[in-house]
């Protein structure tokens, strides 16, 4: 709840949850929408918001990442992530900007409506073309579809949004890789970075309030950062210890003029 003392003009921006990634040869979670105004008049009294939660990565193969939750203030809503593709079919998930493709699937729609004062941002996920996962969308940047090449290696997420802080929010995660290859890089404002079994993984976005997850070798996706929007990761094996990252809160941002 918010209860300004006196009318005045604000900016704000409002960033859904991020979406989580998928699990197995899997694409990286789609970026919260994200949604900002400037000069907007409010007025004295008590005003409701809500901040959207992260989706969460499953464990195991064939299972898509979850979706993340939409965040609202003064009647915006910023719609949350979509969760990330997974191996068997599963494609990304659409929502503020869309989960990536996983293992030879489409990424998701996105789902991100207009603001009512200001712009809105959402974007696509990547395409996976071949049998590494593709990377999640983000606020400014569609995900990158995966190719194949080098040997299946995971896509980058698409980057976020810069607002007047100088930080990036909504931004994509990266997907997972297969085989012997590299997992794909978290897009800037905390998209976490996709998993890899034995060779690199992604590395997590940063300049965020909270940089995305640079996950360890072994499979597992880096998690979104926190407060930002940003998407989980893909994860990398059919195993069923192995997990999606997990998509980081959102966030409403306010920013005012004080008086001399």
């Amino acid at each position: 709840m918010l209860d300004p003392g006196s009318e005045g003009l604000i900016d704000y921006l409002v960033v859904g949850g991020g979406g989580g990634g998928g699990a197995a040869h899997a694409g990286g979670g789609g970026g919260g929408g994200v949604v900002m105004a400037s000069a907007v008049s409010i007025s004295v009294g008590s005003h409701s918001l809500a901040v959207g939660a992260g989706g969460t990565g499953p464990y195991g193969t064939m299972q898509a990442g979850n979706d993340g939750l939409p965040s609202s203030f003064l009647g915006e809503t910023a719609v949350g992530g979509g969760g990330g593709g997974s191996y068997s079919g599963l494609t990304g998930r659409a929502g503020g900007s869309g989960g990536g493709g996983g293992y030879t699937t489409a990424g998701g729609a996105s789902m991100q409506g207009a603001s009512l004062r200001g712009q809105a941002f959402g974007t696509a996920g990547g395409n996976s073309g071949a049998n590494g996962g593709s990377g999640g969308g983000g606020a400014g940047q569609s995900g990158a579809g995966s190719s194949g090449t080098p040997n299946g290696r995971g896509a980058p997420g698409g980057n976020g949004i810069l607002w007047i802080n100088g930080l990036y929010y909504g931004g994509g995660g990266g997907g997972g890789a297969w085989a012997e290859s590299s997992g794909g890089n978290g897009g800037l404002g905390g998209g976490g970075g996709g998993g890899s079994w034995n060779q690199t993984p992604g590395t997590g976005g940063g300049q965020a309030r909270q940089s995305g997850q640079s996950p360890v070798v072994g499979g597992n996706g880096g998690n979104g950062g926190a407060n930002s929007g940003g998407r989980g990761g893909g994860g990398h094996l059919q195993d069923s210890a192995i997990k999606g990252g997990d998509g980081g809160t959102g966030i409403i941002a306010i920013a005012y003029a004080l008086k001399s």
